[in-house]
């Protein structure tokens, strides 16, 4: 993403178009989004996809995006930590995942 400045990128100035933020990460061909989760306070934020998703970190004022983990297959997913950590639950498997990380993972039987 770029922010143009229309007189001076006319006058060849160096600020005439700034950059200002990146798509990290993106894969093509990724399964359809279903919805999206986020902190309250915006820092963290959860893609749920029809096949899996991802956790990403929000730096910048949300012109960055980290990505913080991944998982296969969820139907309920809680963002915690400014996106660090993410708790994922499906709903046909009997067991919770919780991530801190990407190589912190825990499955935790579900409570009936």
């Amino acid at each position: 993403m770029h922010l143009l400045e229309p007189l001076n990128f006319f006058n060849s100035c160096s600020d005439g178009l700034t950059l200002q933020g990146r798509v990290h990460d993106y894969l093509s061909g990724e399964s359809k989004i279903k919805h999206l989760v986020r902190t309250p306070d915006g820092t963290g934020l959860a893609v749920v996809r029809e096949t899996g998703g991802d956790a990403w970190i929000v730096h910048d004022f949300g012109t960055v995006l980290q990505r913080a983990g991944q998982w296969t297959a969820a139907d309920y997913v809680v963002v915690l930590n400014g996106g660090k950590s993410t708790s994922t639950e499906a709903a046909q498997p009997t067991y919770v995942t919780s991530q801190a990380g990407p190589s912190q993972l825990s499955r935790l039987p579900r409570p009936l």
